[in-house]
C-alpha cells in the first residue's frame, strides 16, 4: 500500500516577487500568469524583466523542476490553482516569479519525484478539486494557500512515480 503525505509535507513553497523598493537591485526574468500555457507547459516568450532586491531574488530564484501556482488572478470562467513546470537549466539572469504565484519546491527527491507532483496538481486542477479553494475579492481569484497545502498526495516508490 502506498504512503500518503500533505503536499506541504513534502514541498516547500514561496511566494512570488514585488518590483524592488531596496537595493541592492539585480535583473531577473520574471513568470507570470500569462506564461501559463495549457497542459501545465510554459511560455518563455514576454518574460518581464524586471529589477529587484537581490535578497529576495535569493530565496525565489527559479531551479530546474520547481513548479509554479497560480495563486491569483483567474476571472469569472478561468479558476486559479493552475500549475507549470520549470525545466530551464541556469541561465545569464536568473528566473522567478510573479506575486502572484508562488514556488513549490520538493524538499526529498528520494520520496517524490517533481514531474509526478506536477501531473498530480494539473489533475487536481482539471477535475475542480481546487475551485473549491477560491475565494473572490474585487473579480479576482485568490486560492487560499492554506487549504492548497493540505492536499493529500498519494507516494508510491519513486520509480513507480516516474514511470
Amino acid at each position: 500500500m502506498w504512503k500518503v503525505a500533505k503536499i506541504s509535507d513534502v514541498c516547500e513553497f514561496q511566494s512570488g516577487l514585488w518590483k524592488g523598493k531596496k537595493g541592492p537591485f539585480v535583473k531577473a526574468n520574471i513568470i507570470r500568469n500569462t506564461n501559463f500555457r495549457p497542459g501545465g507547459n510554459l511560455s518563455y516568450e514576454n518574460i518581464a524583466l524586471l529589477e529587484v532586491e537581490a535578497k529576495e531574488l535569493a530565496k525565489r530564484e527559479l531551479q530546474h523542476g520547481d513548479i509554479i501556482l497560480e495563486k491569483s488572478g483567474g476571472g469569472e470562467k478561468t479558476p486559479v490553482g493552475r500549475v507549470c513546470l520549470f525545466e530551464k537549466q541556469r541561465s545569464e539572469i536568473p528566473y522567478s516569479l510573479s506575486n502572484f504565484t508562488s514556488l513549490i519546491r520538493i524538499k526529498d527527491s528520494s520520496i517524490i519525484h517533481y514531474k509526478y507532483l506536477h501531473k498530480f496538481l494539473l489533475l487536481m486542477y482539471a477535475t475542480g478539486k481546487t475551485e473549491r479553494m477560491q475565494r473572490n475579492s474585487t473579480g479576482i481569484r485568490n486560492l487560499q494557500l492554506k487549504e492548497y497545502k493540505d492536499i493529500f498526495i498519494p507516494l508510491p516508490a519513486v520509480p513507480e512515480q516516474q514511470r
